[in-house]
């Protein structure tokens, strides 16, 4: 049988991080390419390995005996790897008398091997398309770190010694927590207390030594540059292809964040608006946000990596890149979601007790807030790989009038909005009118979660819902397009497929107070006969009334 075009839907059409397919040749598949990687996808993000689809998606069908037994294949592979992975393997019928093994493999707890000792992991090369690759020992602790299973900011290195500790770095330390309202406790010990009260140092046989932790934030910059030579900061400000900044950061933690914090605040212009009689502030990018963010970076950063966290300045926005990519379990589309878990445990604790971090490790929450609050895109995270941690902060004009519904809303309530109504107003401001299912889609938000905060801005007048049913459309408050004088736009969002003409045109007149045939020829795109008509009828009918001569005349509604 010719089997070079046989493609069947039910199967993959291309490979993945966590898809991979493997041909099943006359000549037979060997043993070891299987076990090879599913140990190369267990060590990755887990996935499936489809045996007898070619490269290419085409199937061609399983042919080897032990492949076509799913029990047999799954006893094959424990067998053969260190700890035994156990799958889920099922032959599936491809049609055309051609069968298909189907292996689920889960994503390791911690590192496997094959039994003849080659440790391998599936990634993703510079084109996107997928590799399995050995997994280097100098790797194994930063997988570790990325499933939960090792801290490496809590490790104790090689050949230091408490010498490498900086006593004007801990003075610093001190100002640090007294200025950012941290732990208070903490300035009334002394210094070999507060070493081990925070973790920077931890007992052995051979008197106190400190963590990699304690070495980032109080460490001699000597000691720093030999242990942690990946730790300290790059700092870019880029106009077109002109570098107007390029500097390397090479200082403990806190001094780092303090000198990104200055360059950032020297670059980040504002306006000002007037609420309430109250002066604001509109920065071009949060600095709470920026905070957040950069804390993120120090803190979830992967240091076996010798690259450095970066920030640049671009014309096109606010860049942040930090080497090692999302931990276990978090991805681009549960970034609002998914319970934090850091993969520098005792870093991220120290952070919090410093006034540094978020104390609930919601400051992603805090990240988003910053740029929707003002009407803004979200952060993009789009650029993330495995290899590295992306957040871009677009820069572009804020939304005052949204912004400043936003600020009305939060003072008639007496609390701060939600992210996630935050999320939902935004989503609504880009798309002008959209429905809930375009609503979850463009949050990534559960819908179930997403249903009350919909229903209480609705409830709370930000939002208004047109139609009922499963034809329920969603548009911002009246009150939004009305501070814009924008009453026509809103209106035609009102009447989309749901009002006649007549309708549209009456519901502008009671918005505007009074309306001219220009504005029915712009709200109904119609020509100028045609709306002449139209207001007419309606004046004739008595739901309008005209006001003023032929050329100047304007048309307000009768009641």
């Amino acid at each position: 049988m010719n089997t070079d075009n046989l493609s069947f839907p039910q199967f993959p059409s291309r490979e993945s991080l966590t898809i991979e397919f493997k041909s099943d040749p006359k000549s037979g598949l060997p043993d070891k390419v299987v076990v090879e990687t599913v140990v190369g996808l267990a060590n990755a993000e887990g996935g499936t390995l489809y045996v007898g689809i070619n490269d290419d998606g085409i199937v061609s069908g399983v042919r080897t005996p032990r492949w076509r037994d799913p029990d047999l294949a799954a006893a094959y592979i424990a067998s053969h790897t260190i700890p035994p992975v156990a799958v889920v393997a099922e032959l599936v019928e491809a049609g055309e008398g051609l069968d298909v093994l189907v292996i689920e493999v889960s994503k390791a707890t911690g590192i496997v091997a094959t039994n003849d000792g080659k440790v391998l992991k599936r990634r993703l090369k510079i084109d996107k398309t997928p590799e399995t690759s050995p997994l280097f020992p100098q790797e194994f602790i930063s997988r570790l770190s990325e499933i939960g299973r090792c801290d490496y900011s809590s490790m104790i290195l090689p050949n230091t010694s408490y010498a490498d500790l900086d006593n004007d770095e801990r003075r610093r330390l001190r100002s640090f927590i007294r200025d950012n309202r941290g732990d208070s406790t903490l300035l009334e010990l002394e210094n070999e207390d507060l070493d081990k009260a925070l973790g920077f140092v931890n007992e052995t046989p051979h008197g106190l030594l400190p963590t990699v932790a304690g070495l980032l934030l109080i460490g001699k910059k000597a000691s720093i540059r030999r242990f942690v030579p990946g730790a300290g900061a790059v700092f870019q400000h880029l106009s077109g292809t002109e570098v107007l900044a390029n500097e390397e950061i090479e200082l403990p933690l806190l001094r780092s964040f303090d000198a990104l914090l200055d360059r950032f605040r020297a670059r980040n212009t504002e306006v000002e608006i007037t609420q309430d009689l109250v002066r604001i502030a509109i920065p071009t990018f949060s600095e709470r946000a920026f905070r957040e963010a950069l804390v993120n970076a120090f803190c979830h950063r992967d240091y076996t990596i010798l690259n450095r966290v970066s920030v640049r300045f671009t014309d096109d926005g606010l860049e942040i890149n930090s080497p090692g990519g999302f931990v276990s379990g978090v991805d681009l589309n549960n970034l609002l979601t998914v319970e934090p878990h850091p993969r520098n445990a005792l870093l991220a604790d120290i952070f919090k007790r410093l006034g540094l971090a978020e104390r609930t490790g919601r400051g992603i929450d805090l990240i988003f807030e910053g740029s929707l609050v003002y009407g803004r895109p979200s952060p993009d995270y789009s650029e993330s790989t495995e290899e590295n941690v992306r957040v871009f902060f677009p820069k572009c004009e804020a939304d005052v009038n949204f912004f400043r519904l936003i600020l009305e809303y939060q003072k008639r309530n007496g609390k701060p909005i939600s992210i996630q109504s935050l999320m939902v107003l935004t989503a609504v401001l880009f798309s002008k009118r959209i429905t809930f299912e375009g609503i979850v889609a463009a949050t990534k938000l559960p819908a179930n979660r997403l249903k009350r905060h919909v229903e209480t801005l609705v409830e709370d007048g930000l939002l208004e819902c047109k139609g009922s049913g499963s034809e329920r459309d969603f548009i911002l408050s009246p009150k939004f397009y009305k501070a814009q004088n924008r009453e026509i736009e809103m209106v035609r969002q009102s009447g989309i497929g749901s009002v006649r003409n007549d309708e549209l045109v009456m519901q502008l007149a009671r918005e505007k107070g009074c309306i001219t045939r220009a504005d029915v020829m712009q709200i109904l795109s119609l020509e100028a006969q045609p709306a002449y008509r139209l207001l007419r009828k309606l004046t004739d009918q008595g739901r309008l009334i005209r006001e003023g001569d032929r050329r100047t005349s304007t048309y307000r509604a009768s009641s």
